[in-house]
């Protein structure tokens, strides 16, 4: 990889799917707008744009930016559900108000 390696923190289950996507979502409840302060992409202060499919992932630049997402009860509903707070190795390709883009190392 010729670029630097970030380190990202990100909540997934054993598949690499976050609670937003894949079989999980629906059960997690959780929606993605302005309203609930969880912003796509798109509508995320600098980031605007979608993610590259297959690509780019969605994740935090810190474990705090990741508590400010997440409420403590959300966490523990999706931890019983399986998910795990994890920490990956990739490059950051956007850097919003509320999360950031990132394509993992193994992907680059």
């Amino acid at each position: 990889m010729s670029e630097a390696t970030d380190i990202i923190w990100r909540v997934q289950n054993v598949k690499g799917q976050g609670p937003y996507l894949g079989p999980g979502r629906p059960a997690m409840g959780f929606d993605h707008s302005l309203e609930s302060g969880h912003p796509i992409p798109f509508h995320d202060t600098g980031i605007k744009r979608f993610i590259i499919e297959g690509k780019e992932f969605c994740g935090f630049e810190s474990r705090e930016q990741l508590e400010q997402w997440f409420l403590t009860k959300e966490l523990k509903k999706m931890i019983k559900a399986g998910y795990k707070i994890v920490q990956i190795k990739g490059v950051i390709t956007a850097r919003g108000e509320k999360q950031v883009l990132f394509i993992p190392e193994k992907a680059a």
